[in-house]
């Protein structure tokens, strides 16, 4: 055992580290895909069994290099038919999975049985045989990942191309270090060390990947990082091989240069890397946080909804190739397949009823199939999950006290404003007096009523402003012409009734006391969820666009600003003025 070195613990360590992965996937899901990454695994474990077993001194355990490099070279082999094997049949299975597979296998047995009865068994032949086989069949399972991507997004698919187009873009770096170390007018001191190295370098980095690919798909951070290490390590090593060959620079130097260049790459490029194999999508927090309030203000309208409304939400931030609502009860939000899917419990809301209720989403492959949901994924959607129902249960709290509050005013004013305006009306000294008094109290009793009811219908609503503007037209001797169209009947609350109820009484109190007109005519029209009001004079009034900002006007513009509307104001030929308000989504702007 003396003549047992440090290098044969590093890769017995490493081919069971690749058993154990294999073992713990294939007992995780007994699968083909799964069956396939283990077969792929043990390949590896076996090679790297080879290379412990070949790093002891000679004669000591390992005599026969033939049989050594036949069974690196069957492994090897093996490995990528079952890559190929792999991309044809998962995520998605291709036509070519009828056939490809098995011509596939049956490439790799030739390609092996030419080697192995070639005359020495390592010759330069056998060696650019395999190579160009290898290299084959890697071209093949890249092409026909991104071919399955392109069919159908699937993250599996989308970062398998992605450590392959690594893993492959490195073994072609370590290669042609290998072939230019070969030619016979290179010589350098370390060349004949270098060449072993090198291909010991990519073995264990490939081995490395390859243990942590179920462990990416869970997107674990410390073998993500082990991952990218292992690939700038792995580039040190080629370049100070490049480096001494090719320039003859001395080994410490090359050495230090290589890794000054590598840590570079790497604090340059991490992010990039981490981007491009595993995804990432950062929402900003002022884009959330409108999403989120647009999203509250609707399930608190709707709280039977909160699962549609959620469902949207989630798809916006995360962009899934598909969003389902579930009747299945969960706890919290976790990950599914691997991050491949998302399932993220409905918040309970209160008001909602409990059969139209949804109790989970679910999404399927983010940013339509291009990266993994990921920890981070999870921790955000449980917390605008919780956020929500915490938002809705704080405005519904706070719209009781409202509530309850413009009730006692209601209260307050009817029992005492409205005593007094009754006795005034009674003790009036003219007929015009009592008539005022009259016009006042049901002024108020229909504030009152307003401020009692936290919503009122629509048409309600139409026939109180229609009676009070009709009273005021009437003592002030103007004639009203007034229609009204809905094509659906549309419940507004006290921050709508309130606000337009102000806006009809300031522009009917501008006519009256500016404009001297004869007649109004007021056309109110709520068409696909819009509410248009028309009210036109035959007035004095012109230029409206010179008018000075006074209250009325002011208040009339900020109303119907915090409603979400517009209004403008035109000449009317031959005279008079048009004032025209408009509410998109009246439903949803209050």
């Amino acid at each position: 055992m003396a003549d047992i070195g440090a290098a044969f613990g590093v890769y017995a360590a490493l081919a069971l580290m690749l058993c154990a992965a294999a073992i713990t996937v294939l007992r995780a899901k007994p699968i083909a895909a799964n069956a396939l990454y283990a077969l792929m695994a043990l390949c590896q474990a076996g090679n790297l069994v080879c290379m412990a077993i070949g790093s002891t001194t000679p004669a000591s355990l390992w005599d026969h290099e033939h049989l050594k490099l036949s069974l690196r070279r069957g492994f090897d082999l093996a490995t990528l038919a079952a890559a190929v094997q792999l991309a044809c049949t998962h995520p998605r299975r291709l036509r070519a999975a009828a056939w490809l597979p098995a011509a596939t296998w049956l490439f790799a047995v030739l390609i092996w049985l030419a080697t192995y009865l070639g005359q020495g068994g390592g010759g330069a032949g056998q060696w650019w045989l395999t190579q160009a086989a290898l290299l084959t069949m890697g071209c093949v399972a890249v092409g026909l990942m991104h071919l399955s991507f392109q069919l159908q997004p699937h993250p599996f698919a989308l970062v398998m191309k992605r450590f392959s187009a690594v893993v492959g873009g490195t073994w072609v770096v370590v290669q042609a270090a290998v072939v230019l170390m070969r030619q016979p007018d290179v010589a350098t001191p370390l060349s004949s060390a270098s060449l072993p190295l090198a291909m010991v370098v990519w073995q264990v980095l490939f081995a490395l990947v390859l243990a942590s690919v179920p462990f990416l798909a869970k997107s674990r951070s410390v073998v993500r990082e082990l991952s990218l290490l292992a690939i700038i390590g792995t580039l040190a090593i080629v370049l100070d091989l490049l480096l001494v060959s090719v320039f003859a620079l001395q080994h410490f130097a090359a050495l230090t240069l290589a890794l000054f260049l590598s840590m570079a790459v790497y604090a340059g490029a991490r992010q990039w890397l981490v981007n491009r194999m595993l995804g990432t999508r950062v929402a900003s927090t002022e884009r959330l946080f409108e999403q989120l309030f647009r999203t509250t203000r609707e399930v608190e309208t709707h709280p039977e909804q909160a699962g549609p409304a959620l469902s949207r939400l989630l798809k916006e931030l995360f962009d899934p190739f598909e969003v389902t609502l579930l009747d299945k009860t969960v706890s919290s939000a976790h990950t599914l397949s691997d991050g491949s899917a998302m399932l993220v419990p409905v918040p309970v809301i209160a008001g909602a009823s409990a059969t139209s209720a949804s109790a989970s989403i679910l999404l399927r492959h983010a940013q339509h199939g291009r990266r993994l949901f990921t920890r981070d994924d999870v921790r955000l959607a449980e917390r605008i999950g919780e956020q929500l129902r915490r938002t809705v249960a704080f405005d519904q709290a706070v719209e009781q006290g409202r509530s309850e509050e413009r009730r006692r005013l209601a209260q307050d004013l009817h029992d005492d404003i409205g005593a007094r305006l009754l006795t005034l009306m009674y003790k009036a000294q003219s007929p015009e007096m009592e008539d005022y008094a009259r016009h006042t109290l049901q002024d108020l009793k229909t504030l009152t009523r307003g401020l009692a009811a936290s919503n009122q219908p629509l048409a309600h609503a139409l026939a109180e402003w229609k009676a009070d503007i009709s009273q005021r037209l009437t003592a002030a001797h103007i004639t009203l012409k007034w229609t009204a169209e809905q094509d659906a009947e549309v419940v507004l609350s006290m921050v709508q009734w309130s606000g337009l109820t102000r806006v009809l009484r300031e522009l009917v109190t501008n006519v009256i006391a500016h404009a001297q007109a004869r007649t109004i005519e007021i056309d109110v029209s709520l068409t696909s969820d819009r509410l248009v009001i028309t009210v036109t004079d035959d007035g004095l009034g012109q230029a409206p666009a010179q008018w000075a900002p006074g209250l009325g006007v002011g208040g009339v513009r900020k109303r119907v600003r915090q409603l979400g509307g517009e209004v403008s104001w035109q000449e009317r030929l031959p005279q008079g003025i048009c004032c025209r308000v408009s509410v998109e989504r009246l439903s949803a702007s209050g």
